[in-house]
């Protein structure tokens, strides 16, 4: 077993404060999921010989990235009804952070709308929540299904699923032009990453997930 890089250690340590800082109410689970942190980072291979760069695939990426702020704005196009995938498109909001590492890892990071943190707001804040060792991967963030910034068109409003949810990942780490995307999520965000590990295993990077409900039980109450 490889020793812990001195970043991963502070990511471990970054992503501990935030948890139980924002999810208080929770904290057995917070422990857990450190618990979950250290052992993915020492079973994964050391990131100077088992991640693969990704600066490059940014360069031919199918998302249009324009400057917005401190950070990069864009719009996912997915098919609104990704079973049938009947032409009917709808447009989601993307952002981007791209690290000043040339080998920098693409880490995504879902955030649970329904309490009020948007995906923009989840990037822009991403290194006074996480800490300045998150600058050390390239971010990017995307809303949900149904958010304001992930309206659904009219008529489809009930394409809101887990497993819509988890397609819509799977569409944007194509469209990003990665092979494996890691993916750090909490509540409803990590709900729809865990159907998207479950669905995907051949595009999980690595994935950390608070809080996730069973993907497979229906939500309708």
């Amino acid at each position: 077993m490889e020793p812990l890089s001195h970043l991963e250690l502070s990511l471990i340590r970054y992503v501990q404060a935030f948890f139980l800082k924002f999810f208080s109410v929770q904290r057995s689970r917070a422990s857990i999921l450190v618990s979950a942190v250290l052992l993915l980072s020492c079973s994964s291979v050391p990131s100077e010989t088992g991640i693969e760069s990704v600066a490059d695939d940014f360069i031919s990426t199918s998302v249009p990235w324009l400057a917005c702020g401190e950070i990069e704005c864009g719009k996912l196009s997915v098919p609104v009804d990704h079973l049938t995938n009947n032409g009917k498109q709808m447009n989601i909001s993307v952002y981007r952070k791209v690290s000043q590492r040339k080998d920098a890892e693409t880490l995504l990071l879902l955030t649970d709308e329904v309490i009020g943190n948007s995906a923009r707001e989840v990037l822009e804040k991403s290194s006074l929540n996480l800490g300045i060792a998150v600058e050390d991967f390239t971010l990017i963030s995307m809303a949900s299904r149904g958010a304001i910034d992930a309206v659904m068109p009219s008529g489809f409003e009930n394409f809101v699923g887990t497993v819509d949810g988890a397609d819509d990942i799977e569409f944007l780490r194509d469209a990003l032009g990665v092979k494996k995307l890691s993916v750090l999520a909490w509540g409803s965000g990590a709900t729809a990453a865990t159907a998207w590990v479950m669905q995907y295993p051949k595009s999980v990077g690595r994935a950390v997930l608070d809080s996730p409900e069973d993907p497979s039980v229906s939500m309708a109450v």
